[in-house]
């Protein structure tokens, strides 16, 4: 059985982390999650498309992935349930975004938006996957040089 730092630096980890990265995807397990689902749903679909079989083991360190991403964007986990139709995953952790005792949620920055705080989840992942201990704002930059470099090409 892959420990979780194994199967996040897996082919199959990479693939997920990338998916997962996807600030589109974020907001759909966002979704996914204020309807009461699990949030493995969100990409139970994609998951049987594009992974390869999984154990159980390797499937809970997909979830733990799954909570790396929603963590720091004010969800926790309230409970868990089966995945209604999931051909993927069977069951999963429903998230619930995390409120202050006046009732209103927690967010990462009530300054930031949705795609801001999609980047910084894209970065933080990104600098777990490849162990640099650059900043957030680090990781940024250079991607977006990156981007600009292959636009003008």
């Amino acid at each position: 059985m892959p420990s979780y730092i194994e199967f996040r630096h897996s082919q199959t980890g990479e693939k997920l982390i990338t998916h997962l990265m996807d600030p589109r995807v974020i907001a759909s397990v966002e979704q996914t999650s204020l309807a009461g689902r699990p949030a493995v749903a969100a990409i139970d679909e994609w998951a049987s498309r594009e992974l390869p079989p999984l154990t159980d083991t390797e499937k809970q360190h997909a979830g733990r992935l799954m909570r790396d991403v929603l963590a720091p964007r004010g969800w926790r986990v309230s409970r868990s349930n089966r995945v209604s139709g999931g051909r993927f995953f069977s069951s999963g952790a429903i998230y619930e975004r995390q409120t202050h005792q006046s009732g209103a949620p927690i967010a990462r920055s009530p300054l930031k938006s949705a795609a801001e705080q999609g980047d910084e989840v894209v970065a933080r992942l990104a600098a777990v996957r490849t162990g640099n201990a650059g900043t957030v704002d680090d990781f940024l930059a250079e991607r977006r040089r990156e981007a600009r470099a292959e636009r003008d090409a």
